[in-house]
């Protein structure tokens, strides 16, 4: 689980070996969802670093985390976070506190006497589920013995399943209240969350205005047989740092970080537009022949497609690869800094002829 570094206090992760399939970040967002379809939230309530969870919360990986829980009564929590990657983890605030478990109206996570909490990778969108229960929810119930707070699920399918089944038991029964919140992860890239959810949005206003155009067009053509246009594109979102190893279609390092922000922030843009795919069009430097760079363009394009499609659950189809070879270059290939810059995939949004 690569949710939180845990200083002073040590966190033991013990991930399933399972062979079944892994889920991505909105399969296991759904799966914990169902557990929470009966319980009220109204009366719970979670702040991070005095902040609502929510739109407006956000981290940097590194950061410290303190989370202020909050019920209406004398409470036992549970705190299960789903982290940019689809990893599961289940957070026993209560185990923390030495003597017999107790209940509390109000409490913060991790208590200032153990230790010191902070953001790990990856980042992204990450989802925070809040049990607040009348019955003690404690880490035997689970059949975790480890003198840690933090039980590792994962993300394999067959575990949260059998998570998910093993909360519903141990829930049954008592009177419980539950949320679920969120918070963004950001780090040293090019574009962080709040940024490439602008740019979408420009993105996806200029597709809006395009495609008005063009039906216009069409239906003023006196000539015109069909109602259908052909397929439009934005211009590409403002962003290089999709970068790529030399003479390869691995992403770097910061490349898989900035297709992290992406990743999360498209989800919601192609469910709120289901006619808008996303176009990535891979790129090169100049060194090697073009014919070998035209190839590698492509790979790179691919690569970033089955990077959304395997991370975050992106349909295939809604993803669309090409490449330009070494002919649309960013800066001049004179030094290797500026051929660095060339090494990466675009990002355009738009639709398909006929849609």
């Amino acid at each position: 689980m690569r949710l939180f570094a845990l200083f002073i206090v040590v966190l033991h992760f013990a991930y399933p070996s399972a062979a079944t399939a892994d889920l991505n970040r909105k399969d296991a967002v759904e799966k914990i969802t169902g557990v929470i379809a009966d319980y009220g939230s109204t009366e719970l309530s979670a702040r991070l670093q005095g902040t609502p969870l929510g739109e407006d919360a956000a981290v940097n990986v590194g950061d410290q985390l303190v989370f202020e829980l909050s019920s209406s009564g004398p409470s036992y929590y549970l705190m299960v976070f789903v982290d940019p990657k689809g990893d599961v983890a289940a957070v026993f605030p209560d185990h923390l506190v030495s003597g017999t478990p107790k209940a509390y109206r109000s409490f913060i996570y991790p208590p200032e006497e153990t230790g010191v909490l902070r953001q790990g990778e990856p980042v992204g969108v990450q989802t925070v589920f809040v049990f607040a229960s009348d019955s003690v929810v404690a880490l035997s119930d689970f059949e975790y013995t480890d003198e840690s707070d933090v039980y590792s699920v994962g993300n394999n399918a067959s575990a949260i399943d059998n998570f998910v089944s093993r909360v519903n038991t141990v829930l049954a029964g008592s009177e419980v209240k539950a949320t679920q919140l969120r918070y963004f992860v950001d780090s040293d890239v090019q574009f962080n969350t709040r940024a490439v959810r602008r740019e979408l949005k420009k993105r996806i206003e200029q597709v809006n205005l395009l495609a008005e155009s063009a039906e216009g067009n069409a239906g003023s053509d006196r000539h015109s047989t069909s109602t259908s246009v052909a397929g439009i594109q934005s211009d590409a979102l403002a962003v290089n740092d999709i970068r790529f190893e030399t003479s390869s279609n691995t992403l770097t390092q910061v490349g898989r970080a900035q297709l992290d922000v992406f990743g999360n922030e498209l989800l919601s843009v192609l469910d709120e537009n289901p006619n808008v795919s996303v176009f990535l069009e891979g790129h090169t430097d100049s060194s090697g022949p073009s014919d070998y760079n035209q190839a590698l363009s492509e790979r790179r394009a691919k690569s970033a497609k089955q990077y959304l499609a395997d991370e975050f659950g992106i349909p295939n189809d809604r993803l669309i690869a090409s490449g330009s070879g070494e002919n649309r270059p960013l800066a001049s290939n004179i030094d290797p800094d500026s051929m660095a810059l060339n090494r990466r995939v675009e990002i355009r949004l738009g639709t398909t002829a006929g849609n």
